[in-house]
């Protein structure tokens, strides 16, 4: 059991030292694990709470980030949905189901932190490059996708999705899906890193190992 609580705090440790731009070790990326391990289980039982309410309960505890991105996404719903372990990510089908209506079948959901299947695929994530679960291109290929996310807000009773349509074809445009999906990556997991869930290390090596100006530093 020993084991596997530090084996999740070096993960946390390692991918926060790239969110924060800080090396592993340094005090403040120590006071944000303690808080991350804090906060697992304030979210599990925060989540497990709203999972019981009826839908309709549950859509009055939700606010959308961008109102205009929600229409954008109701107007040609995705087929796939890409996230993180990030706050109350169990629900997060649930609550764009019903942001969407019922008339078509719910998106697929991968979770891009969780462990690959097969080899999995490198994106360069904060400068550097991280293992993602991505699923294949083909399965993206010419069907709306959309990276979302649903956090807790303060107080943690109620919450916030965001959404990021992902409008370039994954493979006649790599690149521009690429930059699109690190770039709302990036934004969430420095504005919600307290809420992390993720249980493996996306790095080989903590940020101060692989970022030239940390190694530059250590010289």
């Amino acid at each position: 059991m020993m084991g596997k609580s530090s084996d999740l705090e070096a993960a946390i440790r390692l991918n926060l030292s790239y969110v924060l731009h800080e090396p592993s070790t340094s005090q403040v990326t120590s006071a944000l694990v303690r808080q991350v391990l804090a906060n697992r289980r304030r979210i599990a039982a925060a989540t497990r709470h709203l999972s019981m309410l009826p839908d309709l309960a549950l859509l009055t505890r939700v606010v959308p980030r961008d109102p205009h991105r929600l229409w954008e996404v109701q107007a040609e719903p995705p087929h796939t949905l890409l996230t993180l372990h990030l706050g109350a990510w169990p629900l997060l089908g649930r609550v764009v189901a019903l942001h969407l209506g019922q008339q078509q079948p719910p998106a697929a959901l991968y979770l891009l932190d969780d462990e690959p299947v097969g080899h999995g695929l490198d994106l360069s994530l904060f400068r550097a490059s991280a293992h993602l679960a991505l699923p294949p291109a083909a399965l993206l290929r010419r069907h709306p996708s959309c990276f979302a996310t649903l956090v807790f807000r303060p107080g943690w009773r109620t919450l916030l999705l965001d959404l990021t349509p992902l409008t370039a074809d994954p493979i006649e445009a790599w690149e521009q899906w690429a930059t699109s999906l690190t770039s709302a990556l990036e934004a969430a997991l420095r504005d919600f890193c307290d809420q992390w869930l993720g249980r493996r290390a996306l790095w080989e090596v903590a940020a101060e190992r692989a970022l030239p100006e940390f190694c530059a530093e250590g010289g």
